[in-house]
């Protein structure tokens, strides 16, 4: 579920606050707020941009960069985003860096394993800000 950061003006209704609400929240807090001016109002809300779900797929893929997650990703995942491993990589050293509140981790990946549905702890979900790196 998408939660919003910020807050916005819409004529007639004033203030909305979108922090910690979703979607339906805001376009049903537009909707309380003006039907006393425009009966059974239609509001439609959509995100236009997300910035803060981003993970980065470094090193040996075809297409390194960062990439927005719309949805869940793990790793495969990922890598498939970034059009797969190029031809000199070295698929059982790719790292996941993560940061938290405890620092920096580093977890293991191997692709060889993973694709032979071995090991398969080893493709978790992707969290924003990870870095996939592949050398």
């Amino acid at each position: 579920m998408l939660r919003f950061v910020w807050k916005f003006k819409f004529p007639l209704a004033g203030d909305i606050v979108a922090a910690g609400t979703t979607i339906g929240d805001v376009q049903q807090q537009i909707v309380q707020r003006i039907e006393q001016y425009i009966p059974e109002p239609v509001i439609t809300v959509q995100v236009l941009k997300t910035d803060g779900h981003t993970i980065y797929v470094l090193g040996k893929v075809n297409r390194p960069g960062a990439y927005v997650m719309s949805r869940p990703l793990d790793v495969m995942q990922a890598l498939a985003l970034a059009g797969g491993l190029a031809v000199f990589a070295v698929e059982d050293k790719i790292s996941i860096l993560r940061g938290g509140s405890a620092g920096q981790t580093a977890l293991a990946f191997d692709y060889e394993q993973v694709q032979y549905g071995q090991q398969l702890g080893q493709n978790v979900r992707l969290q924003p800000g990870d870095v996939v790196v592949v050398p």
